[in-house]
């Protein structure tokens, strides 16, 4: 299993730079990532370091977020960490966007659940983790 972990300062630059070292990790990985899950966990990180930017008190003067990201040769188990919800009991969930599809938000966590195989909210901390599963390889 590879571990890799960091954490960010509660900056809009910082969704791009979290995006970054989970790409950079999962192809440094030994175990080989498929080019197709590294790009689905790069867009599942970049949307959860937004909504904890956006939802959470992460973007308070002298917030982080984290990020964790664990690899087997056949899953990535991710977290990210942020500071507790700017509304008391406000949890992660899947926004019903309007028929139209005119909203300018609401897609990010639904994107989340098309491209994981499971996610949610951290149990006794203040984020979200994300599974992604895929066949191993047959030798």
């Amino acid at each position: 299993m590879s571990t890799v972990f960091t954490t960010l300062p509660g900056l809009p630059a910082s969704v791009g730079a979290a995006r970054r070292f989970v790409t950079a990790s999962l192809r440094a990985c030994p175990v080989g990532v498929p080019d197709e899950v590294t790009e689905a966990v790069e867009l599942v990180v970049s949307e959860l370091a937004t909504n904890a930017l956006r939802h959470t008190r992460t973007r308070a003067s002298g917030g982080t977020f984290s990020v964790r990201v664990e690899t087997t040769p056949c899953r990535v188990r991710g977290k990210v960490h942020s500071g507790a919800p700017l509304h008391r009991h406000d949890t992660p969930h899947v926004f019903q966007a309007d028929l139209g599809g005119l909203a300018e938000g609401g897609r990010g966590l639904a994107l989340v659940d098309q491209l994981t195989t499971r996610w949610g909210s951290l149990p006794h901390a203040h984020g979200v983790y994300f599974l992604l599963h895929w066949p191993t390889p047959r030798t």
